[in-house]
């Protein structure tokens, strides 16, 4: 099965929750100031994803023929 779930890379979000690090250390924790802070996470997770994605179909050809990227479960890398 094709997953497609790999491509934006969830694993890499936890790097993007540092955008939240100001509203924590700031000490002015508001309700406001946290819907902006979650805001900028998910603008930060969503724009990331895109360029994971733009990376992947940009390398396609490198990675398909390389000896351990074409075996990963890809929707553009694997070769089965």
């Amino acid at each position: 099965m094709i997953n497609y779930f790999y491509l934006i890379r969830p694993k890499q979000w936890f790097k993007n929750s540092f955008v939240i690090a100001p509203l924590i250390f700031s000490g002015s924790i508001s309700a406001e100031n946290a819907v902006m802070s979650l805001m900028g996470l998910i603008a930060f997770i969503l724009s990331s994803s895109i360029v994971y994605i733009f990376n992947d179909i940009n390398d396609l050809d490198y990675d398909k023929s390389h000896p351990n990227k074409k075996n990963f479960n890809t929707p553009w890398c694997s070769s089965s």
